[in-house]
């Protein structure tokens, strides 16, 4: 195997198991905010004092728990998407990254190299094409197309759970009405619905940010149906990677398996869609 294809395997093993990381933090931080959603509704109908600052207090050190894992899943989420922006040109252009990077990107990883090794997949992209512009441009078609696949089913699946929040969230507030007094017992439940609500805002952003990234990953699907018959280092086509970057790294990171229950769909519509281009240069030929 060549220098420039060992080398990306590597990096697209890392990148994986940083990403899968990534996405074991983020299930953790789901869990969590259901369990805050839920001591909102156990803190209203608690009938003493005790048992409602108890509750509280829990709802209190979930959300600490949620933020200390959400720097975490940043940091990992982070080291994820240099490693793709790194294996895109690695892959696309055949380049090398120099020994002082490489080091550097080595040490930065928060998995194991054994983690890495794991999750190496020489057929990561489906592209065929020699390593240069016309790989580039297929390997960018491909990551915005599965990415757009991805971020629609992301959207679906937030908007059941900010539902399912958001009616748990409203309970809440509703069970406050009766006891609306300014006592310290209705003040606490008051605080444990406050943070209910700071969970589905979070939510409700998700899913502003999935269908946002989405739109912009569709619309740079069809700028390079128009560009990939042009010179594949034009200008036109790095603002598109740039773009892609910029709007895959902005959007929320897909909940934890989606990609595996949608996977084998989203390989079929990119069958076809694949299969549709070609006729069609074929018939421009």
């Amino acid at each position: 195997m060549d220098d420039w294809c060992a080398e990306e395997v590597r990096l697209t093993g890392m990148q994986r198991a940083e990403f899968a990381r990534a996405a074991r933090l983020l299930l953790a931080i789901g869990a969590i905010q259901c369990l805050i959603a839920l001591t909102a509704v156990i803190a209203v109908y608690v009938g003493d004092d005790i048992g409602a600052y108890i509750v509280a207090t829990a709802s209190l050190f979930l959300t600490i728990a949620w933020a200390m894992i959400a720097l975490r899943y940043r940091g990992s989420r982070d080291r994820a998407e240099r490693a793709r922006r790194a294996s895109l040109l690695v892959e696309g252009l055949g380049l090398q990254l120099r020994p002082n990077e490489r080091l550097q990107r080595e040490t930065d990883f928060s998995v194991s190299s054994a983690a890495g090794k794991a999750n190496e997949d020489p057929a990561y992209y489906a592209t065929r094409a020699s390593r240069g512009a016309e790989r580039l441009v297929e390997m960018l078609e491909e990551s915005a197309f599965w990415s757009s696949q991805l971020m629609r089913h992301s959207k679906t699946f937030t908007t059941i759970m900010f539902g399912i929040l958001g009616l748990v969230t409203i309970a809440a507030i509703v069970g406050l009405v009766p006891v609306a007094m300014p006592t310290r017992l209705s003040a606490v439940r008051a605080i444990a619905a406050a943070f209910s609500v700071v969970v589905v805002a979070d939510m409700f952003g998700a899913l502003i940010s999935f269908d946002r990234a989405q739109r912009r990953l569709d619309q740079l699907l069809l700028r390079l149906d128009a560009v990939t018959k042009r010179d594949a280092l034009s200008p036109e086509i790095v603002a598109v990677l740039t773009e892609y970057n910029s709007t895959v790294e902005g959007a929320p990171m897909f909940p934890p398996g989606i990609y595996e229950r949608h996977q084998e769909c989203i390989n079929r519509l990119w069958a076809e869609r694949r299969s549709r281009t070609k006729s069609r240069s074929h018939a421009s030929a």
